[in-house]
């Protein structure tokens, strides 16, 4: 028996005897083959061998099965110390055979790693690395350990939440706990606002850089902001249903909780002219801004009681400066207020205090 033939059998023999501890099958072929095994357990090791032969390549595969939204957790252990070198390689794929995750491990090396994944099926395929020669084989263990997200709307790999039409459908007042895994970078919800108010979204999340945006059903943009780990968020709603979207590039859990509370005058938030810059006969104003309110109004007089103005209305509350023109006046007076649109009616805040502009 020629070297090959005896390293062959020596392998059938080892795969033979892993079979039989383990409930697996494992073969071997002459051509290159990935002999697939049984849906794999969680927190059991399976052990198996891979071989790189002049008549072909013998490669193993373990299917997984995800059964909701949680973290895989995988630790791959090169159990053969001959003397020799010895490179795994390992991919991770999903049901449609996109790869999710790929490695290598060397000699008596371990590698862990862990994947956020929707439910579904995945294979982990493992074969012999480049630092392998003709005739070697590689020993191996692998254990997969899981942990569930408990989503409350659990996507799979089949079927998800990433178009307004799937979106998932929650009340004003929820608790909501989702997860952004590898392939998914978007999440959807749809809610009816009853009554028009402040609209408010308390986020818990592991996750920096998620984006958050709200439109109408006619697609009208309303608001978009960042978040970032532990965040808050206020929005005035009309009467109305509305799309609330969240991504992210990244993967893990989150959590947000939603509440409504009623509008009133009192309780719009005031701002304030932070500074006012004359330049030339132009004028730059900058106030504070108010991420909970519809835009802004600005006034500017030549008398500090206002009697005589000129009107400003910036729509967009995320901005917070505006250049006017001012072509003949040398003294100015400039106030600011922030506005609200609560149904049909527009409601204001009082007034800031004005601050008087001398322009050169």
């Amino acid at each position: 028996m020629n070297k090959k033939g005896f390293i062959k059998n020596l392998l059938s023999v080892s795969s033979l005897a892993v079979a039989l501890s383990t409930g697996l099958s494992v073969n071997l072929a002459s051509a290159d083959e990935t002999t697939d095994t049984s849906n794999i357990e969680f927190g059991t090791e399976y052990k198996g061998a891979v071989y790189d032969g002049l008549e072909g390549d013998i490669n193993t595969s373990y299917t997984i099965t995800v059964p909701s939204s949680g973290k895989v957790s995988f630790s791959i252990l090169v159990n053969l110390d001959d003397g020799n070198s010895h490179d795994l390689e390992y991919t991770l794929t999903d049901t449609n055979g996109v790869k999710c995750y790929s490695g290598s491990a060397q000699d008596t090396e371990k590698a862990e790693f862990a994947c956020d994944l929707l439910a579904g099926t995945y294979k982990i395929n493992f074969s012999e690395g480049w630092a392998n020669g003709l005739g070697d084989y590689t020993q191996y263990s692998l254990t997969a350990n899981f942990q569930a997200y408990e989503e409350t709307f659990s996507e799979t790999t089949t079927a998800n939440d990433n178009i307004k039409e799937n979106a998932n459908v929650i009340t004003e007042k929820a608790d909501i706990k989702g997860m952004f895994a590898l392939g998914d970078t978007i999440d959807m919800y749809r809610f009816k606002v009853t009554k028009a108010g402040k609209y408010s979204i308390k986020f818990v999340a592991g996750i920096n850089g998620m984006t958050l945006n709200i439109e109408n059903t006619f697609g009208e943009y309303k608001y978009s902001d960042t978040i970032n780990g532990n965040d808050k968020h206020t929005y005035v709603l009309g009467k109305g249903t509305y799309y609330l979207t969240v991504k992210s590039n990244n993967t893990g859990f989150y959590n947000f909780k939603t509440s409504v509370s009623n509008l009133s005058t009192s309780k719009i938030k005031k701002t304030s002219v932070k500074k006012a810059i004359p330049t030339g006969k132009n004028i730059t104003v900058k106030w504070t801004r108010k991420s909970d309110v519809n835009g802004y109004f600005l006034q500017v007089a030549t008398d500090a009681k206002f009697k005589h103005v000129v009107k400003y209305y910036v729509n967009d509350f995320r901005l917070s400066s505006l250049n006017i023109y001012n072509k003949k006046n040398s003294k100015v007076y400039i106030r600011i207020c922030t506005y609200t649109n609560v149904g049909d009616k527009t409601v204001y805040s009082d007034w800031s205090k004005s601050k008087k502009v001398k322009l050169k």
